[in-house]
């Protein structure tokens, strides 16, 4: 889990993707638009596992579901944030990005390219979780206005932003 501006949050899950986890491991994430009484977003576009360690993980530290993994995890270390881009993961997203953070330093300032960054399915993948996240915000331009984050600390919706 994450503090993203002052709001918990952990792997991001696409609608189709959260069926692979049990549904007591789930919870919202980000959503857009307004409910009538403006409690919670209309449309509801990313979940995320409401628990520090994937199920699927085993003690050798391999993944269970590797051929039906979800987005995020195909384009690891890369990570999908709309509208910037795809960035490396940081060590606070991860554990394995930490001990490279400590031999290399940080990698937070690198701008991800097909030039400088090798790992071509990784980067297909980040590519494919933008595509997905960009194609709701185009499918509901008016909901698009507001946007909303699901804090795992409060259990509750914060409204990110409202355009008007």
């Amino acid at each position: 889990m994450k503090k993203i501006g002052g709001i918990t949050q952990s792997l991001g899950l696409h609608p189709n993707e959260r069926t692979l986890f049990p549904a007591n491991m789930v919870l919202p994430s980000e959503g857009i638009g307004r409910s009538k009484d403006w409690s919670e977003p209309r449309i509801i576009f990313l979940y995320q596992l409401n628990s520090n360690v994937c199920p699927y993980i085993d003690d050798n530290n391999s993944c269970l579901i590797y051929k039906k993994r979800p987005t995020i995890c195909s384009s690891f270390p890369l990570l999908a944030r709309p509208p910037y881009g795809a960035f490396i993961a940081g060590a606070d997203d991860c554990n394995f990005v930490k001990e490279i953070e400590s031999k290399l330093g940080l990698l937070d300032d690198v701008i991800i390219t097909k030039k400088n960054f090798k790992g071509s399915i990784e980067l297909k993948a980040a590519q494919q979780n933008m595509k997905k996240l960009f194609d709701t915000f185009l499918r509901y331009p008016l909901d698009a206005k507001n946007y909303w984050r699901f804090d795992l600390t409060t259990k509750q919706w914060e409204i990110e932003f409202t355009k008007t």
